[in-house]
């Protein structure tokens, strides 16, 4: 085994994602009041749209390329201002969204587990955020990004989830095999099939299942409990 791959949001971090979004979008949208964005309702339409442009990206840009593009033309914004304000919120105000999350007692324990299994160990996270929203996530479950040989961001990486560019990026840039690598996650489209597709091999993640199009399952599964079990196993494979 040469990487293991984990997602963060349901995965690592165990969350609903629908109420997860629901709370982050509600203290993002008081933060951005105080920024001028008094229209709450056009702010957060402006902020789905650049999500969209990035899970449509075609490789070509970075993510947080097209994302500032594609926001900057909908408010008219001036983007470097409003990047310094996204980059205050996501280490300070962004930490009360954590009351949408659950404990991870495991967390830790499964990314020791990958290390001790595999030449890398990667958050492979949908690059929707800059690093700093992501360390702030991590740190709600005791983890931080140089538990990590590599974590996805949205300004290092040029596709998202569900794209299986987003895993092949991956596979190029650290001269990786497809069969040589594992990718734990707990959305069916984004960490299973997508992963799938571009020829790494998937482990379900189902406490907090997402299978939006009820796809019938096919990969291993379980819980927690049987996630870390299942990454102690690689160690003895190895």
């Amino acid at each position: 085994m040469k990487a293991v791959l984990f997602d963060l949001d349901g995965t690592l971090l165990p969350m609903d994602n629908d109420v997860f979004t629901r709370v982050y979008f509600k203290h993002l949208a008081r933060s951005a009041y105080s920024w001028g964005f008094t229209d709450s309702e056009a702010f957060i339409k402006a902020i789905w749209h650049g999500v969209a442009a990035m899970v449509g990206n075609d490789g070509t840009r970075t993510n947080m390329e097209t994302f500032c593009t594609c926001f900057e033309k909908d408010t008219g914004c001036h983007i470097p201002d409003v990047l310094e304000h996204f980059s205050y919120f996501y280490e300070h105000e962004f930490h009360q969204a954590k009351e949408a999350t659950s404990p991870a007692p495991l967390a830790k324990d499964l990314v020791k587990a990958a290390h001790e299994a595999a030449d890398l160990v990667l958050l492979a996270t949908n690059p929707l955020f800059p690093m700093n929203a992501d360390e702030t996530r991590m740190s709600w479950i005791g983890l931080k990004a140089e538990d990590f040989d590599y974590v996805t961001t949205y300004d290092n990486s040029c596709w998202c989830k569900p794209s299986p560019a987003y895993y092949t990026e991956l596979l190029e840039k650290f001269s990786l095999q497809p069969e040589d690598c594992i990718m734990i996650g707990n959305d069916m489209d984004e960490d299973i099939i997508a992963a799938e597709k571009a020829g790494i091999k998937s482990w379900l993640l189902n406490d907090f299942l997402i299978n939006r199009r009820d796809v019938e399952i096919h990969c291993p599964q379980g819980s927690y409990e049987e996630a870390l079990a299942y990454v102690k196993s690689l160690r003895k494979q190895s």
